[in-house]
């Protein structure tokens, strides 16, 4: 894929721009009235005008990649899987691409990047007597972290066997929810969200440096750090999109604003200089031992139909495909109704493990605990 970005100064000091994808096989006459078509279209554009990335030194983390082993590790990983008559895997996908990035700009920027981006797509089946069930699951990563995707399948089928034997969420009211899954970076996506440039001229977010992210904080403070690499992440490029070199820096720390990110163009906006936009993060963890989060009574979500963060208001909703009801000493798998609340009732509390859990472009704390959630169940007691 070929992407053309094409930039045009207007007379009255404003910028302009737009962009296409060069179709393959092109001939020069197509490229050049596809140009032509682009600069007219950048010149109804009246932007307030920023700088492109100059040309600079980036050191690369480029790594030949044996797309075969990968893809043979993805197939060893799920042949591992324990199966039985009543939990077992149907079909699976596997998809491993070698990525190169070449960008190049007009102030003589050239850099390249390689690196792995793979995904598995696989479809699950949990039976009990006349009932069956199918469970679609997909994991992004750089390579195959074939102890992840074993231990992951393995928790979906049997996940798949307790939503059979699940009863309605009984539950209605405020309790702890603790996120151990996936989910979890949904939650620490309002951070992203409001350390963005973008949000910051927009005026969705006030949060600036030296700002403490949250006053008279109980629980653990949060940090979260950008990082030029992660192993095995499916983003592993050494520049963003902009070319901007992409720096290993804390953009929280300790609940204290440090570091703004952003494109070239709200970050210049925001008066922000030396921003760029990550591709992978680390958020610190916390103070607590799993086990230690797993006590007295809480709800544990492993599996939503759809959960959604809005960073812009910090809502957050979810509806109930199967849950842990932990509740006088009793555990319950339960099905149906939601949990719903917001950030900023939370994120004075939090507690967080001191285990971390990759992702794919983000390491986040194993499990984390929301102090009160509303639940709302299917029946009442």
């Amino acid at each position: 894929h070929t992407t053309v970005h094409v930039y045009v100064t207007n007379e009255d000091g404003t910028m302009g721009d737009a962009s296409a994808e060069i179709p393959p096989f092109s001939k020069a006459e197509e490229i050049y009235n596809l140009l032509k078509n682009l600069q007219e279209s950048a010149s109804y554009i009246h932007n307030q005008a920023y700088s492109l990335v100059d040309k600079n030194v980036i050191q690369d983390n480029s790594a030949k990649v044996d797309i075969a082993k990968v893809a043979h590790d993805f197939i060893e990983a799920v042949h591992s899987v324990k199966e039985d008559k009543c939990s077992y895997v149907n079909s699976y996908e596997i998809f491993v691409n070698e990525k190169t990035v070449h960008l190049l700009n007009s102030n003589g920027l050239d850099v390249m990047s390689v690196y792995p981006s793979s995904m598995l797509e696989i479809i699950l089946n949990a039976r009990q007597d006349q009932h069956e069930i199918e469970l679609y699951r997909s994991y992004k990563m750089g390579t195959c972290d074939c102890e992840f995707m074993q231990n992951e399948i393995q928790k979906a089928l049997k996940y798949g066997l307790d939503r059979l034997s699940a009863i309605p969420t009984p539950f209605s009211g405020e309790m702890p929810v603790l996120f151990a899954n996936a989910d979890v970076v949904k939650l620490f996506d309002y951070y992203k969200f409001k350390l963005n440039a973008q949000a910051l001229v927009m005026q969705a977010s006030n949060w600036h440096k030296g700002d403490l992210v949250a006053h008279d904080v109980k629980g653990d403070k949060v940090s979260v750090k950008a990082l030029n690499y992660l192993a095995n992440s499916s983003q592993n490029c050494a520049f963003d999109g902009d070319g901007a070199k992409i720096k290993e820096i804390y953009l929280i720390e300790n609940n204290v604003v440090k570091h703004a990110i952003g494109n070239r163009r709200f970050a210049a906006y925001a008066n922000l200089d030396d921003a760029f936009m990550p591709k992978n993060y680390i958020v610190s963890g916390g103070s607590y031992k799993e086990e230690e989060l797993r006590k007295g009574d809480y709800l544990e979500v492993v599996d939503f139909s759809d959960f959604q963060m809005d960073a812009l208001k910090g809502d957050f909703a979810g509806e109930i495909r199967l849950a842990y009801l932990h509740k006088d000493g009793k555990v319950m798998p339960v099905t149906g109704g939601s949990i719903s609340d917001n950030w900023s009732n939370q994120i004075q509390n939090l507690k967080m493990t001191k285990e971390l859990k990759q992702y794919d472009t983000m390491v986040v704390p194993q499990a984390v605990l929301l102090p009160k959630v509303m639940i709302t169940g299917v029946k009442h007691d």
